[in-house]
This record gives structure tokens, C-alpha cells and sequence, in this order.
């Protein structure tokens, strides 16, 4: 499946444990995309679904990016190459929120720039090679 802007690549079912209850039943489903030229990019998108009898499949987590890899290439040797790292780690809680379990999620996120020919010397090159990188936790109710 191709659109303009991103390449369907895989659809996979995610077969991590998205809940400790023994009565609910909680599968995912994950997405990759991207898109190469220009800014070439990549992500990992993943669905939730709580099964049960009355309702076989109820969507409960929907369009969660659970990684993203974005480049940009120079397009003359002169410039300086970029790219960012997004990696999100979801973690179970035993308490409830809704009749659900709830999840918190940690993330990471690296960016990375390395200069162009223009500014290169070896005092740059040890500098750009050190990631920029942010963590935090948020969690999902």
C-alpha cells in the first residue's frame, strides 16, 4: 500500500502482555510506515484491542507511536546531517482506571546532528558524535 507521503511497510500483531488480569484479554496490533527522499522517516504505530464475548474486538489504544526515525541527508557535502531517535516503552500498573489496567509509558528521544565538510575538524567531529538525548514518563489513563 503506497500513498504520497508514507510507504506502507509491515503489519504485525504485537504479542507483549498488555495486561496481568487472568478475565481480560488485551492484544495489539503494530503498524510500520515511512518514507524515503527528502526527510526520510519511519515509524511503529500500535493499536490496542480488549476482547471479551459481548464485544470480540474493542479498540481502547489507538494510533500510539511507539517508535519514530526521522534523517535528513545533505544534498550537497556541505551540509550538516540530522536525525532523531523516538522510542516509547509501555509499562503496566496494577491499578485500574475505567475497568482497565493503566499503562505508563517511558520515552526516550536521541537527536543526533553531525556537521558538513564546511565546519569539519576533528575537535567538531568528537562534539557532533555525542547524542542529545531526553527521557521521560507520562502515564496513559
Amino acid at each position: 500500500m503506497t500513498s504520497d507521503a508514507n510507504v506502507f511497510e509491515d503489519l504485525k500483531s504485537d504479542i507483549n502482555p498488555y495486561t496481568n488480569s487472568t478475565h481480560e484479554h488485551v492484544v495489539g496490533l503494530a503498524i510500520q510506515s515511512g518514507h524515503n527522499g527528502g526527510i526520510n522517516h519511519s515509524s511503529r504505530e500500535l493499536k490496542l484491542f480488549k476482547v471479551s464475548e459481548k464485544q470480540p474486538f474493542q479498540l481502547i489504544l489507538d494510533n500510539f507511536m511507539t517508535d519514530f526515525h526521522a534523517a535528513i541527508r545533505p544534498a550537497y557535502e556541505c551540509e550538516d546531517a540530522e536525525s532523531t531517535l523516538l522510542k516509547r516503552h509501555l509499562v503496566l500498573f496494577t491499578s485500574k482506571t475505567q475497568g482497565m489496567q493503566d499503562i505508563k509509558f517511558n520515552e526516550q528521544l536521541i537527536r543526533n546532528s553531525i556537521p558538513g565538510p564546511k565546519h569539519i575538524s576533528l575537535k567538531s567531529i568528537k562534539k557532533a558524535k555525542s547524542d542529545h538525548k531526553i527521557s521521560s514518563s507520562t502515564v496513559l489513563i
